[in-house]
């Protein structure tokens, strides 16, 4: 069974941790993870009718596919930063269906596969990447999800895999790559009924949406740009409930001199003294091979993004390689290769 993962970096920011070294690279793991890949809804592709879309959202970053191919452009779109847009209290907020142009945005992650394992032929294959305003240190409101169909599951040995590079989000795509994008503006989360059939039952999240950049019909990378230095946040801030989730969300953060107050199953740890969760749905989707955490291991720092997994907002770093084990003498992972591009299939999963 995969177990709960110790953390990374992004591109040079380096996670110390205690963790034992591991080598980066394809997982051939398919155990099941509530809200993911278990049918609990974690990987539905459909929405929370927000947005023009379905009504039946289970809480991952998604869209009701309605065609072939990349999807039109608006004819109007709102432009400016990230920070202008999402924000409450600017001027320029956007609304709900809403196109918006992003220009000159910094991924903040790898791209990763958000809708999950699939299960059989003609399952929607759909992938996302986390931006931010190309800012020296990230600020509130500055991140978002853009998420891109590629196409449909087809079979693969004894399996099923999604079709590598056919969706808008280029596979090579990483922490620091400037990019140029257009897209709809939406919302995604799931409903307390859905969050309550979860095994076991889920409170519902508090916020109960994230934001998300949808329906993407333009995408550049135009090279090298400069990744933001996360910003640093307390665990309660960006956990459920949490004051500053709002701001926060889609974002890149860091949360400084933490413990591991339980080890849990299926790729999540929890840190001791709040309720937030650390799990590996980026880099896993990636076929990245995670490391052990246990209860009391301590990481000097986690940098991740602010994430609605399912019924519950967590702390999802980017890349299982490069972290910095404590103490300093043990042998860090093996990756001169990099990690695998995240959403790649590059076998039957």
């Amino acid at each position: 069974m995969k177990r709960a993962s110790a953390v990374l970096t992004l591109g040079s920011l380096v996670v110390s941790a205690m963790v034992f070294g591991v080598a980066c690279g394809e997982s051939d793991d398919t155990t099941p993870r509530p809200g993911l890949d278990s049918g609990t809804g974690g990987d539905s592709t459909t929405d929370t009718g927000t947005g023009g879309d379905s009504a039946t959202d289970t809480g991952t970053p998604s869209d009701t596919k309605t065609e072939s191919g990349p999807p039109k452009c608006p004819a109007v779109l709102k432009e400016g930063k990230l920070a202008e847009l999402q924000d409450p209290a600017s001027a320029k907020k956007a609304t709900l269906g809403d196109g918006i142009k992003l220009t000159g945005v910094v991924a903040t992650t790898q791209k990763f596969r958000t809708s999950g394992t699939p299960k059989k032929v003609g399952d929607s294959c759909l992938y996302g990447v986390f931006v931010a305003d190309a800012n020296a240190t990230f600020q509130p409101y500055s991140g978002i999800i853009v998420l891109s169909y590629g196409d449909d599951a087809i079979a693969a040995g004894t399996g099923f895999t999604c079709p590598s590079g056919t969706d808008l989000i280029p596979n090579d795509i990483k922490p620091g790559d400037a990019i140029d994008l257009t897209a709809t503006y939406t919302e995604f989360g799931p409903t307390s009924t859905t969050c309550g059939k979860a095994t076991p039952p889920l409170p519902p999240p508090s916020p109960d949406k994230m934001r998300q950049a949808m329906q993407l019909c333009a995408f550049t990378k135009k090279g090298a740009g400069t990744l933001p230095v996360p910003a640093d946040v307390t665990p309660a801030a960006i956990a459920n409930g949490g004051a500053d989730v709002g701001k926060w969300m889609g974002g890149y953060v860091r949360i400084k001199d933490v413990e591991v107050s339980s080890d849990i199953a299926f790729g999540q740890f929890k840190i001791k003294g709040s309720e937030l969760f650390v799990n590996d749905t980026i880099y896993y989707r990636g076929a990245a091979t995670a490391p052990k955490t246990k209860t009391g291991d301590k990481f000097t720092s986690i940098v991740g993004v602010s994430y609605l997994d399912f019924c519950t907002w967590t702390l999802a770093p980017s890349d299982v390689c490069g972290h910095t084990p404590i103490p300093a003498t043990d042998t860090p992972p093996s990756c001169a290769g990099g990690t695998t591009d995240a959403g790649v299939d590059a076998k039957a999963d």
